[in-house]
């Protein structure tokens, strides 16, 4: 199996998630990790697509929402996310997560590494689950 995380990080938050996720998944998967800002990855034989997004103000980030970020801060994007990959015809392995910064620019939460380590390793186990 292939996976594809791929990730944009405003802070580096996003991309230590990422990284950790990626960790998690590894052990049952060939993974490549990516940012949005490198070259779009070749998705021919990619198995699993695995998305992470800042939020701000209650939605992904954007020019707009990056600069409302720096008054208030945004969680709970993960339905909104999951509804734009359904409307394009994919489906979700597992429900989505987020995980938290302190402040605007973090550092993440106390746990919150280990929450995505433990996030991937669910995502790994229903991918790689035999089905019925």
């Amino acid at each position: 199996m292939r996976t594809l995380v791929v990730y944009e990080s405003w802070f580096g938050n996003t991309r230590r998630i990422a990284e950790k996720v990626a960790a998690a998944i590894a052990p049952e998967s060939e993974v490549e990790l990516a940012s949005v800002d490198d070259p779009v990855p070749s998705l021919v034989r990619v198995d699993l697509v695995v998305l992470g997004a800042p939020t701000h103000v209650h939605g992904l980030s954007s020019a707009r929402s990056r600069q409302g970020a720096i008054d208030q801060r945004g969680d709970g994007a993960e339905p909104g996310m999951a509804r734009r990959l359904h409307r394009h015809g994919y489906v979700l392995a597992v429900e989505p997560e987020s995980f938290f910064v302190q402040g605007v620019e973090g550092p993440l939460e106390e746990g919150e590494l280990e929450r995505a380590w433990e996030w991937g390793r669910t995502l790994a186990n229903e991918v790689m689950a035999p089905t019925a």
